[in-house]
């Protein structure tokens, strides 16, 4: 039996998360819940808050949920490491986060969807423009393409190797995730029809 609404807007109050939740997309709690439960359409309130930091984790387990941190710019994907460690990408910061040890990584663009490669880097994919993001995402008027990277980050170093770098979104555009499956990097897209498969480069992980 689905959730009714009130009940699930409820919820996030006793998260104490409100007003970043009211800010997330200039929306009340309600309607939100309502569009994410429906798909029906509804009309723009005004945000409340900080709309740049809109984002809280969360644990779910057997109880009731419980919030361990808070106040992420837009949180987005999420990946343990090769040590256990959970790593949290902040789109609008352009920067991954591990809440539990203080960690922060910078990016070369607005992290999406994290996964673990073999050799123990996490693989992330970036987008280099939110803004062509959206127009390419609702299929807007000169959203026809959107620049894709991917990079491979050593969690406790910060270092870095683009292994998938489409500027102008010629070959891929708007790639939201990718991972490593043996020599390959496998990439998906929120519009894409398929995915994309590329030979790693050779130097990866050297």
């Amino acid at each position: 039996m689905a959730t009714p609404v009130t009940s699930a807007a409820a919820q996030l109050d006793r998260l104490r998360h409100r007003r970043p939740y009211d800010s997330v997309l200039g929306r009340r709690k309600d309607r939100v819940v309502k569009y994410m439960t429906t798909g029906m359409p509804h009309p723009f309130d005004v945000a409340t808050s900080d709309v740049r930091m809109c984002g809280a984790l969360v644990e779910l387990g057997d109880g009731p949920p419980r919030p361990l941190a808070g106040g992420f710019a837009f949180a987005n994907g999420l990946a343990l490491d090769a040590d256990g460690r959970l790593w949290l990408a902040e789109t609008r910061a352009r920067r991954l986060r591990a809440p539990a040890g203080g960690l922060r990584r910078d990016l070369p663009g607005h992290p999406d969807n994290l996964s673990l490669a073999p050799d123990g880097r996490l693989v992330v994919a970036l987008h280099p423009s939110l803004i062509r993001l959206a127009l390419h995402r609702y299929g807007w008027p000169l959203g026809a393409r959107a620049p894709s990277r991917v990079v491979a980050l050593r969690p406790e170093t910060g270092a870095l190797e683009t292994l998938f770098d489409d500027p102008a979104g010629a070959v891929f555009p708007g790639a939201t995730v990718a991972v490593v499956a043996g020599n390959r990097l496998v990439l998906g897209a929120v519009r894409a029809p398929g995915l994309l498969l590329c030979p790693m480069p050779a130097e990866a992980g050297a």
